[in-house]
């Protein structure tokens, strides 16, 4: 008896994009919506196929497979990262530097994008607001892994601040494997 390979199907964000961007009218918009209920921690069995798509089971597997040549699924024979990331440490993290005299603390993703924020005086409503600029550049992981985060202060040098290290610790640890 031959051993079968596990394999795991995880939406891109590509397909993230498109499952979210509008109703899901055709069979390749059902199967996204049905994958992004799906958890993809758990191997891949054929037969979940006809059971996501039980109206058009003949065009499924031809749905599956154009979605991962577009790039809206990725296909892998290892589970996925699990995303773990420790938001309400490092939501602390971020209130610290409010509390060492930041007026605001926001950690932006690599595209500068605000994820997590402390604001002591709640001016980031002000739709006139400059927009968030990095003061500090931080990269965490290794290979696959890897990213990059931006530290945002206001009224506070974040090389200064003792609650950088525990900030640091914390993004580092959601961006290494357990």
């Amino acid at each position: 008896m031959r051993a079968v390979a596990q394999r795991y199907i995880e939406l891109t964000p590509q397909g993230a994009a498109i499952c979210v961007g509008g109703p899901a009218n055709d069979v390749r918009g059902r199967l996204l919506q049905a994958l992004l209920l799906r958890e993809p921690h758990r191997p891949w069995q054929s037969e979940e196929l006809v059971q996501m798509l039980p109206n058009e089971p003949e065009k499924a597997p031809r749905a599956l497979f154009h979605l991962q040549r577009e790039g809206c699924i990725a296909v892998s024979l290892s589970a996925p990262i699990a995303d773990e990331r420790s938001w309400p440490a490092i939501q602390g993290d971020l209130a610290s530097f409010v509390e060492e005299g930041a007026t605001l603390a926001a950690l932006l993703d690599a595209d500068g994008l605000v994820i997590a924020q402390a604001d002591a005086a709640r001016l980031n409503d002000d739709p006139l607001a400059a927009p968030l600029a990095a003061d500090l550049t931080i990269h965490v992981g290794d290979g696959l892994l890897a990213t990059t985060y931006g530290l945002a202060l206001r009224g506070l040098h974040a090389p200064d601040s003792s609650s950088l290290v525990p900030l640091v610790r914390h993004l580092a640890r959601t961006r290494s494997p357990h």
